[in-house]
């Protein structure tokens, strides 16, 4: 469902300190900017090692969902966004272009969501949405789970009061500094959790754009650019004379 410039895989996600979060279900990602740190022995590999200033989300995948899966599932995605992410700024206008350098207001938040096809038996979806909220309630601003999505029951993400307004946190600007409330869209026959998950996702894509200038050094050899020595003087090359009118 999302347009082709988000890759959707499972991989590993590193940071340039050599941090990880392990392996993750659903990886999305920017292969157009951002090379692989490690790909895979073959096409169908799911051992490829993605660096986190390219992924755009993380889902953690549960066929079936109770307290034990729910608690595993939010220790990977925060994991994920403990991971060390460069802020990129707000006014960035494409992967390699920006206005300014303020990270007062972000580019690039870390979506992350739990998905889950049912729930286990005798488990109430109630409980575990008051589980979910209670352990982001732990957590600082940018390292809180996205949504919960549980297909036939609902789906649970985040909203901020804005000018009177309850407005959908794309954990970017405003939502920073705002108080979060819990914002719960349970599935019916007119409102498919998975139609509601992929609008949500689909919103926090649009919004979002990465910083991709820095990853070839940042996760090349260390210490690199400590070998480079300035040439000889006489091998340089002046400046020519009609530049220097300009």
């Amino acid at each position: 469902l999302l347009p082709r410039r988000y890759q959707v895989i499972s991989g590993v996600v590193s940071d340039r300190n050599g941090s990880t979060a392990g392996h993750c279900d659903l990886v999305i990602f920017n292969d157009t900017w951002f090379p692989a740190i490690k790909t895979g022995a073959t096409s169908y590999s799911r051992r490829r090692h993605l660096p986190v200033e390219g992924v755009y989300g993380v889902v953690e995948v549960k066929q079936s969902l109770n307290e034990k899966a729910l608690d595993e599932a939010m220790e990977k995605l925060v994991a994920c966004h403990r991971l060390h992410r460069p802020l990129v700024p707000r006014d960035r206008i494409t992967e390699n272009r920006e206005r300014g350098a303020c990270t007062h207001a972000i580019s690039n938040p870390l979506y992350s969501a739990i998905f889950a096809v049912e729930l286990a038996r005798r488990t109430d979806f109630q409980d575990l949405l008051t589980r979910f909220v209670q352990i982001n309630k732990l957590l600082k601003r940018r390292e809180v789970v996205t949504a919960l999505v549980v297909l036939g029951k609902g789906t649970a993400s985040w909203a901020f009061a804005d000018s009177g307004d309850v407005r959908p946190a794309m954990f970017s600007y405003e939502d920073l500094y705002s108080t979060l409330i819990p914002s719960y869209a349970p599935a019916s026959a007119d409102d498919c959790a998975f139609y509601r998950f992929a609008q949500h996702l689909s919103s926090h894509l649009y919004h979002s754009v990465l910083g991709a200038e820095d990853v070839a050094v940042a996760y090349g050899e260390a210490g690199e650019r400590q070998h480079i020595k300035l040439a000889n003087a006489e091998w340089q090359i002046p400046v020519d004379e009609d530049l220097m009118d300009f």
